[in-house]
């Protein structure tokens, strides 16, 4: 049996972000869900991430240039990766 150690509940969301790290050109993938603590991008292999990676995440699409967060991949699956915030909003 799996313990689930998510602290929020997820929401199904569908957004395009641009994800970005080191040298990596910007990537844009989709955001499969989302928490109060970050949410889960659909790669399909088209990035080799690593639990502890740091990324630039900005959300696209908006009627304004959206900001970039930092958020930490914190869990890896098959079809992509569930990412965490690294800072704090007040």
């Amino acid at each position: 049996m799996t313990i689930d150690k998510r602290q929020s509940t997820r929401i199904p969301f569908q957004a395009k972000v641009s994800i970005a790290h080191g040298d990596m050109e910007p990537l844009t993938v989709t955001v499969r869900d989302i928490s109060d603590g970050g949410i889960f991008i659909v790669v399909d292999g088209r990035i080799d991430l690593s639990v502890g990676t740091v990324l630039n995440v900005q959300m696209q699409g908006m009627p304004v240039e959206a900001p970039i967060r930092e958020m930490e991949v914190v869990r890896l699956e098959h079809a992509g990766a569930g990412l965490k915030f690294v800072e704090c909003f007040d």
